[in-house]
């Protein structure tokens, strides 16, 4: 049940960094006071769950996910609601970030799997 808890703490943790990188965008440079103050509440959010997600998830795997998931979601939402241009190496990257969070998630459950 541990391993179950580190994993959802982990996707709260992706979702909140996510929440905050968006904002950085919306500050317009800390010029704008509401999406700047979300900004260090979603991070300093970020970073609580995440250290709560570290008790059960190694810390190499789980930052890889952390980063990686946080990267692919970005640039989602930077094609769809900025409409941001996503070229074809983009989205060959954004294909091998996706393989390797599977990667490591078949790893990380291997090892939970085993010590059990």
């Amino acid at each position: 049940m541990k391993k179950v808890t580190g994993t959802y703490f982990l996707w709260i943790a992706i979702a909140l960094e996510v929440m905050g990188a968006m904002m950085l965008k919306l500050s317009n440079g800390f010029q704008n006071f509401l999406p700047t103050l979300f900004i260090f509440v979603f991070y300093a959010s970020s970073y609580y769950v995440f250290s709560k997600a570290l008790k059960t998830i190694s810390l190499s795997i789980g930052y890889a996910i952390w980063s990686g998931a946080g990267i692919f979601l970005i640039t989602l939402i930077g094609a769809f609601y900025w409409e941001e241009s996503i070229k074809w190496n983009t989205m060959f990257g954004m294909i091998l970030i996706v393989g390797g969070i599977g990667l490591l998630n078949s790893h990380d459950k291997e090892k939970y799997l085993s010590e059990a």
